[in-house]
């Protein structure tokens, strides 16, 4: 597989072999990891909080979409994947929990079957830096987001320590392609699909540097020492080196009501 030209079959190969191979360990676990941990509370300040109908794109694990799910209990909230493997996983969760509000749901992210302007919010955390098209992924989360709905995109951020650990790995690298954004390539996207910015954000800076651990030892120990650092400087900053430097960076968008 050429890491710059991937197609959806490689893609969905990688993390058909992800999904079967981790063990996921239930809520404990995925509510447990340090970037839901840092991300959940960035990402719940810009939901609003009259929000009735929430779409999660590529949900993965849909442990944001499950959260999601608790924090809102009169909203209907879908979890959506192209693959059953990783639905297996959410709705397991699913079970798990106990919520009554979350719906696991097989869709492609380049041509779902909900409706023009259905959501009151879609999400998608971390999923288009995967995909060969992301533009026209993008396009197909505009067209379902109701007028003046909220879309949030995650991606991995170019200018994050990470980028060093994708180099080590090379040819390795465990999900094979995976393109990294920087905060002005990010913004252009959303304008190019017509989408109103209202914010570009980040979270967790250090866990670039924690993912080194696997090659270098003291890195795990450095990197909480430095997410540690920024929790207590972000206050004071505004949260710029999270918003600059995150090991994740998203936009937050509006679709016009025009």
């Amino acid at each position: 597989m050429k890491r710059d030209q991937p197609t959806q079959a490689d893609v969905n190969k990688v993390w058909e072999n992800e999904w079967k191979n981790s063990e996921q360990g239930g809520a404990k676990a995925l509510f447990g990891h340090r970037l839901f941990i840092e991300g959940y509370p960035v990402y719940r300040k810009y939901i609003p909080k009259d929000m009735r109908t929430f779409l999660d794109v590529g949900g993965g694990t849909g442990r944001y979409g499950v959260k999601f799910g608790q924090a809102f209990p009169e909203a209907q909230v879908f979890v959506t994947d192209i693959l059953e493997s990783s639905l297996d996983v959410a709705r397991r969760l699913i079970a798990e929990i106990g919520v009554h509000n979350v719906l696991p749901q097989k869709e492609d992210a380049m041509n779902m079957s909900f409706s023009n302007d259905s959501f009151d919010v879609v999400f998608c955390d971390v999923v288009i830096q995967h995909l060969p098209d992301a533009k026209n992924v993008l396009r197909e989360m505009r067209r379902v987001l109701k007028p003046g709905g909220v879309l949030i995109v995650s991606v991995n951020n170019a200018w994050n320590p990470h980028m060093v650990f994708k180099f080590l790995s090379g040819k390795a690298y465990q999900y094979g392609y995976e393109k990294s954004y920087t905060r002005k390539e990010l913004r252009s996207l959303f304008l190019e699909n017509q989408l109103n910015v209202v914010a570009l954000d980040g979270f967790y800076p250090a866990y670039g540097v924690y993912r080194l651990k696997t090659r270098w030892k003291s890195a795990a120990i450095i990197g909480k020492i430095l997410n540690r650092l920024n929790r207590i400087i972000d206050p004071w900053t505004g949260r710029f080196f999270s918003r600059y430097f995150g090991f994740e960076i998203f936009c937050v968008a509006q679709k016009s009501t025009r």
